[in-house]
Protein backbone atom coordinates (compact mmCIF):
# COMPACT_ATOMS: atom_id res chain seq x y z
CA UNK A 1 0.00 0.00 0.00
CA UNK A 2 1.67 3.44 -0.83
CA UNK A 3 -0.02 7.23 0.28
CA UNK A 4 0.11 10.34 -1.68
CA UNK A 5 -0.93 14.02 -0.97
CA UNK A 6 -4.97 12.90 -0.79
CA UNK A 7 -5.01 9.52 -2.76
CA UNK A 8 -3.75 5.92 -2.21
CA UNK A 9 -3.25 3.08 -3.64
CA UNK A 10 -2.02 -0.76 -3.17
CA UNK A 11 -1.93 -4.07 -4.79
CA UNK A 12 -4.76 -6.80 -4.57
CA UNK A 13 -4.63 -9.99 -6.12
CA UNK A 14 -1.93 -8.76 -8.05
CA UNK A 15 -3.86 -5.68 -9.38
CA UNK A 16 -3.09 -1.93 -9.16
CA UNK A 17 -5.90 0.12 -7.11
CA UNK A 18 -6.24 3.64 -6.37
CA UNK A 19 -8.61 5.98 -4.38
CA UNK A 20 -9.89 9.01 -3.35
CA UNK A 21 -9.07 12.66 -5.05
CA UNK A 22 -8.57 12.07 -9.10
CA UNK A 23 -7.80 15.61 -10.20
CA UNK A 24 -4.55 14.94 -12.01
CA UNK A 25 -5.13 11.14 -12.86
CA UNK A 26 -3.01 9.85 -10.39
CA UNK A 27 -5.55 6.97 -9.85
CA UNK A 28 -4.36 6.22 -13.85
CA UNK A 29 -8.13 5.22 -14.45
CA UNK A 30 -8.59 7.36 -17.21
CA UNK A 31 -9.99 10.09 -15.48
CA UNK A 32 -10.12 12.97 -13.38
CA UNK A 33 -13.08 12.41 -11.23
CA UNK A 34 -12.66 11.62 -7.32
CA UNK A 35 -13.65 8.36 -6.09
CA UNK A 36 -14.09 9.38 -2.30
CA UNK A 37 -13.58 6.07 -0.18
CA UNK A 38 -13.84 3.39 -3.50
CA UNK A 39 -10.90 2.30 -4.91
CA UNK A 40 -10.92 1.93 -8.58
CA UNK A 41 -9.27 -0.65 -10.74
CA UNK A 42 -5.85 1.29 -12.46
CA UNK A 43 -5.62 1.25 -16.22
CA UNK A 44 -4.12 -1.93 -17.91
CA UNK A 45 -2.57 -3.33 -14.79
CA UNK A 46 -4.50 -6.26 -13.60
CA UNK A 47 -2.16 -8.68 -12.60
CA UNK A 48 1.39 -8.85 -12.24
CA UNK A 49 2.42 -5.87 -10.11
CA UNK A 50 5.18 -6.41 -7.96
CA UNK A 51 5.30 -3.00 -6.68
CA UNK A 52 3.15 0.35 -6.03
CA UNK A 53 4.03 4.00 -5.16
CA UNK A 54 2.57 7.17 -4.45
CA UNK A 55 3.64 11.13 -4.67
CA UNK A 56 2.06 14.05 -3.54
CA UNK A 57 0.02 14.17 -7.03
CA UNK A 58 1.30 11.16 -9.18
CA UNK A 59 1.71 7.33 -9.13
CA UNK A 60 4.08 4.18 -10.11
CA UNK A 61 4.33 0.84 -10.25
CA UNK A 62 6.30 -1.77 -11.43
CA UNK A 63 4.85 -4.35 -13.62
CA UNK A 64 6.02 -8.33 -14.04
CA UNK A 65 8.36 -7.61 -16.54
CA UNK A 66 10.47 -5.24 -13.90
CA UNK A 67 9.30 -2.16 -16.10
CA UNK A 68 8.04 1.25 -14.14
CA UNK A 69 4.67 2.86 -15.32
CA UNK A 70 3.72 6.31 -13.63
CA UNK A 71 0.53 8.48 -13.90
CA UNK A 72 -1.09 11.54 -12.63
CA UNK A 73 0.75 14.79 -12.44
CA UNK A 74 4.12 15.22 -14.09
CA UNK A 75 4.66 19.01 -14.61
CA UNK A 76 7.72 18.87 -12.89
CA UNK A 77 8.66 15.49 -15.13
CA UNK A 78 7.74 13.00 -11.53
CA UNK A 79 5.93 10.75 -14.27
CA UNK A 80 8.23 10.52 -16.70
CA UNK A 81 6.61 11.86 -19.63
CA UNK A 82 7.13 15.41 -20.58
CA UNK A 83 3.34 15.94 -20.63
CA UNK A 84 1.80 17.83 -17.01
CA UNK A 85 -0.90 15.20 -16.51
CA UNK A 86 -1.28 11.37 -17.36
CA UNK A 87 -4.49 9.98 -16.81
CA UNK A 88 -3.26 6.34 -16.92
CA UNK A 89 0.04 4.31 -16.75
CA UNK A 90 2.98 6.07 -18.68
CA UNK A 91 5.82 3.46 -19.79
CA UNK A 92 9.04 5.02 -18.29
CA UNK A 93 11.53 3.20 -20.85
CA UNK A 94 14.58 5.77 -20.12
CA UNK A 95 15.78 4.53 -17.47
CA UNK A 96 15.63 0.90 -17.17
CA UNK A 97 14.25 -2.56 -15.10
CA UNK A 98 13.37 -1.73 -11.48
CA UNK A 99 13.10 -3.59 -8.05
CA UNK A 100 11.87 -0.49 -6.29
CA UNK A 101 10.02 2.85 -6.85
CA UNK A 102 9.63 5.51 -4.55
CA UNK A 103 7.65 8.43 -5.47
CA UNK A 104 8.36 12.19 -3.84
CA UNK A 105 6.45 15.47 -4.43
CA UNK A 106 7.34 16.17 -7.46
CA UNK A 107 10.41 13.34 -8.22
CA UNK A 108 10.49 9.73 -9.04
CA UNK A 109 13.41 7.46 -8.15
CA UNK A 110 14.05 3.65 -8.75
CA UNK A 111 16.80 1.16 -7.46
CA UNK A 112 17.48 -1.11 -11.05
CA UNK A 113 17.80 -4.62 -11.35
CA UNK A 114 21.00 -5.65 -11.00
CA UNK A 115 21.70 -2.73 -9.27
CA UNK A 116 22.41 0.73 -10.03
CA UNK A 117 19.95 3.99 -9.55
CA UNK A 118 17.87 6.67 -11.15
CA UNK A 119 15.88 9.49 -10.12
CA UNK A 120 13.88 11.95 -12.58
CA UNK A 121 11.97 14.82 -11.73
CA UNK A 122 12.23 18.15 -10.18
CA UNK A 123 15.79 18.70 -9.04
CA UNK A 124 15.90 22.28 -6.76
CA UNK A 125 17.80 20.97 -3.65
CA UNK A 126 20.19 18.46 -5.80
CA UNK A 127 17.69 15.60 -4.29
CA UNK A 128 17.52 13.70 -7.91
CA UNK A 129 21.41 14.23 -7.87
CA UNK A 130 23.49 12.44 -10.39
CA UNK A 131 25.27 10.92 -7.77
CA UNK A 132 22.23 8.88 -7.08
CA UNK A 133 21.74 8.11 -10.72
CA UNK A 134 23.87 4.59 -11.95
CA UNK A 135 24.90 4.87 -8.03
CA UNK A 136 25.85 0.73 -7.29
CA UNK A 137 26.12 0.49 -3.99
CA UNK A 138 22.67 1.32 -3.01
CA UNK A 139 19.89 -1.37 -0.90
CA UNK A 140 17.03 0.97 -0.91
CA UNK A 141 15.95 4.49 -1.80
CA UNK A 142 13.52 6.67 -1.08
CA UNK A 143 12.14 10.16 -1.84
CA UNK A 144 10.25 12.82 0.00
CA UNK A 145 9.46 16.62 -0.55
CA UNK A 146 12.26 17.75 -1.78
CA UNK A 147 14.96 15.44 -0.51
CA UNK A 148 15.78 11.45 -0.91
CA UNK A 149 17.72 9.01 1.03
CA UNK A 150 19.55 5.85 0.63
CA UNK A 151 20.76 2.80 2.66
CA UNK A 152 23.97 1.88 0.84
CA UNK A 153 25.19 -1.94 0.65
CA UNK A 154 26.74 -1.07 4.60
CA UNK A 155 23.38 -0.29 6.00
CA UNK A 156 24.24 3.25 6.44
CA UNK A 157 21.27 5.80 5.63
CA UNK A 158 22.50 9.07 3.68
CA UNK A 159 20.15 11.86 2.91
CA UNK A 160 20.23 14.57 0.52
CA UNK A 161 18.39 17.83 -0.59
CA UNK A 162 16.42 20.06 1.70
CA UNK A 163 17.21 20.27 5.14
CA UNK A 164 13.92 21.98 6.18
CA UNK A 165 13.11 21.31 10.07
CA UNK A 166 16.27 18.03 9.84
CA UNK A 167 14.48 15.71 7.20
CA UNK A 168 18.06 15.01 6.65
CA UNK A 169 18.50 13.23 9.73
CA UNK A 170 21.99 14.37 10.63
CA UNK A 171 20.93 16.88 13.21
CA UNK A 172 20.70 20.07 10.90
CA UNK A 173 18.98 22.03 9.14
CA UNK A 174 20.80 23.53 6.55
CA UNK A 175 20.03 22.06 2.64
CA UNK A 176 22.46 19.64 1.28
CA UNK A 177 23.48 18.82 -2.25
CA UNK A 178 26.11 15.97 -1.38
CA UNK A 179 24.71 12.97 0.41
CA UNK A 180 25.07 13.65 4.29
CA UNK A 181 24.94 10.60 6.74
CA UNK A 182 22.26 10.01 8.92
CA UNK A 183 22.86 10.58 12.22
CA UNK A 184 22.66 7.12 14.80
Amino acid sequence: IAVGENHGCAIKSGAAMCFNRNYDGQLGNKTTTDTGTSAVQVSGLTSGVKAIAAGAHHSCAIDSADQVLCWGNSASGQAGTTSSRVTSPYLVKAYGLAAQVSAGTTNTCIAKVGGGTHCWGSNPYNQSTPLINGATDVKSISNGSRHTCVIGMDNKGMCVGEGLNGKLGNGDTANSSTFVLVSS
